[in-house]
Order: C-alpha cells, then structure tokens, then sequence
C-alpha cells in the first residue's frame, strides 16, 4: 500500500446487494422492452395481412375469424 493511500479517508464501496439489485433492475427493463420491441413487430405484420383475400390468407396458413380478426390456421 502506498502512504497516500494509507492517510486518506477511504471512499464507501457499493454494496454487493446494490449491485445486484442493479443489474437485476437492468435485465427487467431490458426484457420489458424486448417484450414491447415483439410486440410492435407483430401488430406491424398482422396489418400488412389485412389486405390479404381470404384465399390469400389460407396461402399463408391464416385465416379470417367471425368478427374479422386474423388467426393462424387449424389452432
């Protein structure tokens, strides 16, 4: 150790538990966020299918339900 450093005041170390609370925080947004990117990706797919004919959408393995709504086909 050198003198300086011996005859300063030392700095507080984060704690372990602070750490780890941080990083968890960090993966929980990180997956809500991943979670949202998928999300938006699909609502944009299933729009670009809502011009499809229902002939168009069997080609694709979809189908149009009673109310409108597209679903997969045979589920």
């Amino acid at each position: 150790m050198r003198n300086i450093s011996a005859l300063t005041n030392p700095q507080p170390t984060v704690s372990a538990d602070l750490a780890d609370a941080i990083a968890a925080l960090r993966n929980r947004l990180s997956a809500a966020a991943n979670d949202l990117a998928v999300k938006l990706q699909h609502r944009r797919t299933m729009k670009r299918f809502e011009r499809f004919s229902g002939h168009g959408l069997q080609d694709v393995g979809f189908e149009r339900d009673w109310d409108g709504s597209i679903q997969p086909f045979n589920r």
